[in-house]
């Protein structure tokens, strides 16, 4: 397999490293030095979500926006991940769960606050207000939020040499993929993906944030997405990949092909 990051990577200093794409599920990992929680449910898993538009102060209301995220709880804190690069963090407390940060936006400062209440380990609902000034103007947006938890009913678990990709079916039949593709140093962590099986054939495509900690300020990290497509047959996936990261100073499209076979699970490939 080719070492694309010696030889694509403009800092080859820090990013020589040869590459032999591995995939890692990246499912919620058990950590016994979490911190003790008081909250009353782990909502941890993927979710499908909807923001109705309350108040827009420049006018006119946006449609809805729907779409699906990836909900991460350790202890009394989680993470929401949609897939664009930007997790948020917040805090929980029994069940009620809350974001709250300010930046820097369009020469002023923008200010978030979400909050939401677990209804049940399945049902979220709450609201969230987004201000802009810049000591002179000012522009407040809301919305109502609403999440349903996706229920994964098959799980099964694809490896490539000492790696492994998750294919997770969930009540409704849709298919979901995690993973982890690791470099040396370099880590490309798939938070977000869909797959989609006609009799042999199996594609796939995600999203996720690569890092390396040695590279230099500025250029740790990376979004990525990644597509994939290729044959199944007696336990195993043949597949062709793309990988293609947007930070300037990392590579841009890399290719590369491996043969994965199923560890464990079963009820989503048929194999």
């Amino acid at each position: 397999m080719r070492d694309w990051i010696k030889d694509n990577f403009f800092l080859s200093f820090y990013f020589c490293i040869a590459l032999s794409v591995v995939l890692c599920a990246c499912g919620s990992d058990d950590d016994s030095s979490s911190p003790s929680s008081s909250a009353t449910y782990d909502l941890s898993g993927t979710w499908n979500y909807s923001m109705t538009q309350t108040l827009n102060s420049e006018g006119s209301l946006d449609p809805e926006q729907q779409g699906q995220l990836v909900l991460t709880q350790n202890g009394d804190l989680f993470t929401i991940d949609v897939g664009d690069g930007e997790p948020e963090n917040g805090t929980i407390t029994g069940n009620h769960y809350v974001i709250e940060y300010s930046e820097s936006y369009n020469a002023g400062t923008s200010k978030h606050y979400m909050y939401f209440d677990a209804s049940s380990s399945e049902a979220l609902e709450g609201e969230r207000t987004s201000t802009w000034t810049d000591g002179v103007s000012s522009l407040e947006y809301r919305w109502i939020f609403s999440a349903q938890k996706v229920i994964v009913e098959r799980t099964e678990i694809w490896g490539h040499s000492n790696s492994e990709f998750t294919l997770l079916k969930d009540s409704n039949g849709g298919i979901s993929i995690t993973g982890e593709w690791r470099s040396g140093t370099v880590v490309c962590k798939m938070t977000k993906g869909s797959a989609e099986i006609l009799t042999d054939y199996l594609s796939f495509s995600g999203t996720g944030i690569a890092t390396n900690p040695l590279a230099p300020e500025g250029y740790k990290t990376s979004p990525f997405t990644l597509q994939s497509n290729g044959y199944l047959n007696n336990g195993e996936y043949d597949g062709n990949y793309v990988l293609t990261f947007t930070t300037y100073g990392w590579p841009s499209n890399q290719t590369f092909s491996a043969v994965s076979t199923k560890k464990s699970g079963e009820g989503i490939t048929g194999y």
